[in-house]
């Protein structure tokens, strides 16, 4: 895309940046940790452009590293977002390890208080429904011990029985 293609989006309240994700597996192939990140990179701005939010996204991976049994890359992805609004959506839904504003009509922003509220709104909802799933996960894990500790509950009562019936018998 042309710079003054890029200047006008802007000029329509585009914003210009960049967003770092990392990815680590446990694998001895280093292709697979770039496979990880380029599907990723491709869903990522595909899903972008089909809910229009981004005019376009372009995706640089590095290299992959070993470390000990892990490999580890990260991806570098430009996006010019439509809005703050769709830049903060993608924020909360995708976590980005880090995120550089490049380019933007003014240092400053003016949000109108409907948007304010409306961007404040989407954070609540994602904060809630993180919550609510790491409060599941760890009812989840609860549960888990619990089941655990009554199957060898189990496993001792039908221990004896079988003792006390050999010892009847």
């Amino acid at each position: 895309m042309d710079d003054s293609k890029i200047r006008k989006y802007i000029d329509e309240g585009g914003i210009l940046a960049e967003m770092f994700f990392d990815f680590h597996l446990k694998t001895s192939n280093p292709e697979d940790a770039k496979a990880l990140a380029t599907s990723f990179c491709n869903d990522f701005i595909n899903d972008a452009l089909s809910r229009g939010i981004i005019y376009f996204g372009v995706a640089e991976i590095e290299p992959p590293e070993r470390n000990d049994e892990y490999v580890s890359t990260y991806a570098k992805l430009t996006l010019l977002f439509k809005s703050l609004p769709s830049l903060i959506t993608t924020v909360i839904n995708y976590n980005p390890v880090a995120l550089e504003i490049i380019q933007m009509k003014d240092d400053k922003i003016t949000i109108e208080i409907g948007n304010l509220q409306d961007m404040l709104n989407e954070i609540s909802r994602e904060v809630f429904d993180i919550k609510t799933n790491m409060i599941t996960e760890t009812r989840r894990r609860e549960l888990e011990k619990i089941y655990r500790a009554r199957l060898e509950k189990g496993k001792e009562i039908l221990a004896r029985y079988d003792k006390d019936r050999d010892q009847r018998v």
